[in-house]
Parts: C-alpha cells; sequence; structure tokens
C-alpha cells in the first residue's frame, strides 16, 4: 500500500525472461500486461494523504481509572500499530475495543478522547450483537473455514442464520462510521475476516473510492469455500 504497489507483485523476477526461457503465449500476454502496468506512474503517499485502517479491534487498549477518566496506551501486541503499518500518511483507525460501556455519556467520553488524540474512531456494539457477530460467526464459523478445519457434525449445522446476520449488519455499521470520516482523495485499508463484507458496503456509497482489503489469515481451499451460504456475498 505504501506505493500502490501491488500491480508490481505481479511482475516476474528479471531472469525469468532471459534470453532462451521457453514462455507461452497466455504468460506472454501476463509479461505485457505488468509491462504496461510497470510504464504507468506510480503514485506515491505522502504526509499530506490519508488512509483510513479499518479492523475489528482498534490498536489501543482503553481502561477506566479508579478515580475516573479513562487510561489509554497503544497495543503494540496488534498486527496493526500506532504508526500505521509504517505508511508515510496520516491515518484514521476505525474499529472496536475490548472494554464494554454501554453508558452513553461514558460512550461520548471515550470517542471524543480517541479520536482527539488517538485519530481513533470507536464503534460501540450492543453486547449480544457483538457476541453473534464475533464469537459466533467470525470466531466459532470463519475461523475454522479460513484454516480449512470446519467439522460439521451430524444433525448440526454450523451456519446461524442469526450469527450471519449479525456479522451482516456490523458490517454496514463499520460502512457507516468509514462514511463519517471519509473524504475525497481518502484510502481505505480493511483488515481481516471480520469485514469481508465491508467493500462492498462502501463502494455501494462511494462509487470511486479506493479500498484495498487485506486477509491476516491463509484462504480457504476453493472447494470448502464455494460450499457455504455465505461464499456469492462474501465473494
Amino acid at each position: 500500500l505504501q506505493q500502490l504497489i501491488w500491480p508490481r507483485l505481479l511482475l516476474p523476477p528479471e531472469d525469468w525472461r532471459q534470453e532462451g526461457t521457453p514462455v507461452g503465449p497466455a504468460m506472454s500476454q501476463d509479461y505485457a500486461m505488468t509491462d504496461a502496468m510497470q510504464e504507468q506512474e506510480v503514485t506515491r503517499l505522502s504526509p499530506s494523504d490519508t488512509v483510513i485502517i479499518v479492523a475489528y479491534h482498534l490498536p489501543i487498549i482503553v481502561t477506566r481509572k479508579r478515580n475516573g477518566g479513562h487510561k489509554v496506551e497503544w497495543d503494540d501486541d496488534r498486527g496493526l500499530n500506532r504508526d500505521g503499518m509504517n505508511l508515510p500518511a496520516q491515518c484514521i483507525y476505525i474499529g472496536c475495543i475490548d472494554m464494554e460501556v454501554t453508558d452513553e455519556a461514558e460512550q461520548e467520553a471515550i470517542e471524543a478522547l480517541l479520536l482527539e488524540t488517538y485519530s481513533c474512531v470507536v464503534l460501540f456494539l450492543e453486547p449480544e450483537l457483538k457476541s453473534a457477530y464475533y464469537h459466533g460467526f467470525c470466531r466459532g464459523y470463519l475461523t475454522p473455514i479460513m484454516h480449512n478445519q470446519m467439522h460439521v457434525h451430524r444433525g448440526a449445522d454450523p451456519f446461524q442464520q442469526g450469527e450471519w446476520r449479525a456479522y451482516c449488519t456490523v458490517n454496514r455499521l463499520f460502512a457507516a462510521k468509514v462514511l463519517e470520516v471519509y473524504h475525497p482523495g481518502y484510502m481505505i485499508w480493511i483488515h481481516d475476516y471480520h469485514l469481508m463484507l465491508l467493500p462492498s458496503c462502501i463502494l455501494r456509497k462511494l462509487h470511486t473510492a479506493k479500498v484495498g482489503i487485506f486477509l491476516h489469515s491463509p484462504f480457504p481451499a476453493s472447494d470448502v469455500w464455494r460450499q457455504r451460504p455465505h461464499a456469492p456475498l462474501c465473494t
């Protein structure tokens, strides 16, 4: 993402095209395509650019102080970090925190603190919705599938409509948060299988937005994935 370099990842090593190397017609077409892409001007990020980084977990830890208020610290154990993956641009984070907050006044206080001090936009989920979405569909259903470890017991269907609806709902809520902070020219970088519907939700509203998604887990075998009820929508 730092230099929008994914087209370059398609380029084969130079020694693949040394004289005498056999190249089929299909591969020759690929070379012609990648050569044309390489000739295009590469867009580089600058400090004036903004990237919206969206993940289920914000890279921060929020706890309540004994005398009131909140303690916030960066969670360096997360895959995302305070440096925005070392991007040379301004970063806005969108995601959830682990601490459960149901009081609206406390939610507003945390929202203001995180946005002003940490450039983080927090999404609060109702406990039941969070349980069905994260612990149910994401961890209980998608995680085994993504690692080709889904085991279907006789008489038990691992796919639950209620959990799937929760997954759809949360992805739409994340899209609404993105729309709140998005401005033309911003880039949107979505992380992991918790938000596989989010690119579609965003592009329905922002038709020309630059949206990328990165999965932090392996993708399942095609024969496993296409048999799942949600596959067409997630794909």
